[in-house]
Order: structure tokens, then C-alpha cells, then sequence
């Protein structure tokens, strides 16, 4: 199962417009949801780790394809006009990309609904939601993710006296805050004068 919690039922839509000599920026800040990406016991294995990352002398994780990945994302994205007259001239357009970016972010994030998508890392599919915006929206020229790690440990309720009380079977998890690790990136695209 994929499940989208939105606990706090809001979200936070603030518009800046500056003007520059190159044009004009329209900025768009929105936090919008916890995204938890945990597809069962079976699809758990398949649908989330954490692998190829660097490697050094210094590093000491070990590589995983089975691990659960829970994260918040805070997105804003900037779209950038030439001349005041190449701004939609209607205001709730806004609004209906606001729906629209969200809905690719959602998919790119979760993938087909009766598959899911396998992620690699947080990183990973950090880079493939913005790029995913980025080639839906030819207006919007920058987007700015923020997803950090939600870390739930598995657990394990058996005991010295009795190990075999409750056997762990991917089925019972404890969120913890450490370790803690936020992962951010903003993609831009080049805009060309051609």
C-alpha cells in the first residue's frame, strides 16, 4: 500500500514577483505532505533502498535494497518572464499548476499505481521529481526540493528469556530521529536566447 498522510490539512502558497533588467521572477514556496513509500512486505524489498552511493575509506554503511523511505517535502519553484505582458493575464492559473506540479511530483514519487517505482535513495528520486517538473513546465525555470529522512527502525519484540515471543516480520516499525539527514537540491534550466 502507498499511503500520502496530510496531517496538518494545509498547505503554504506565498508568491513573490521581482522585477529584474533580464525579466521578472514569480516564486512559488509550498509544503505540502509526508510521502511514505511502503508498498508491503514483498514490495518493500523491491521498491526502496539505499545503494550506490560514494565510497571511501571513511564510509560505513553498508548498501540495502530493502528499507523503508519516509520523508516531508518543502518544494518552491520559480518561473521567470521576459516582459510583464508574458504573465498569464488570468490569477488562478497558479493555482491549477500548484495542482499540477504536485500531481507530477506525486507520480514521479510513487510511480504506476499497481507497481510502484524502486528508488535507489532519497537523492535519487529528489533529482527525478524536479527534473520530472522541470520537463512538464516549460515556464517554470528553477525548482528547489527539501526532503529529508524519516528514519523507522524495524523492531524486534522478542526477548533474551523468550526469542521467540514475536517473531519481526517487516511488519512492526519505530519512528526514530537519529540518525538525521536532509537531503535538498535545486535543478535550474538554462534559458536560452536561441
Amino acid at each position: 500500500y502507498v499511503t500520502i498522510l496530510d496531517l496538518r490539512n494545509w498547505k503554504s502558497l506565498i508568491c513573490f514577483v521581482c522585477y529584474r533588467v533580464q525579466g521578472f521572477h514569480i516564486s512559488t514556496f509550498l509544503i505540502f505532505f509526508l510521502l511514505f513509500d511502503c508498498l508491503g512486505d514483498y514490495f518493500l524489498l523491491l521498491q526502496s533502498g539505499f545503494e550506490e552511493f560514494v565510497r571511501d575509506k571513511y564510509t560505513l554503511l553498508p548498501e540495502t535494497r530493502e528499507r523503508m523511505m519516509a520523508t516531508e517535502v518543502t518544494t518552491s519553484w520559480r518561473y521567470t518572464y521576459d516582459h510583464v505582458s508574458q504573465i498569464p493575464p488570468d490569477p488562478f492559473c497558479f493555482t491549477e499548476r500548484y495542482k499540477d506540479v504536485k500531481k507530477v511530483l506525486e507520480e514521479t514519487f510513487f510511480g504506476p499505481p499497481d507497481t510502484g517505482v524502486y528508488s535507489p535513495s532519497v537523492q535519487n528520486t529528489l533529482y527525478l521529481m524536479a527534473k520530472a517538473v522541470l520537463n512538464r513546465f516549460q515556464d517554470i525555470a528553477s525548482i528547489h526540493l527539501r526532503m529529508p529522512n524519516l528514519h523507522f527502525l524495524p523492531v524486534n519484540l522478542s526477548s533474551k528469556e523468550n526469542p521467540t515471543m514475536v517473531k519481526f516480520d517487516n511488519d512492526v516499525y519505530v519512528p526514530t530521529d537519529e540518525p538525521h539527514g536532509t537531503i535538498e537540491a535545486t535543478l535550474s534550466r538554462t534559458m536560452s536566447k536561441m
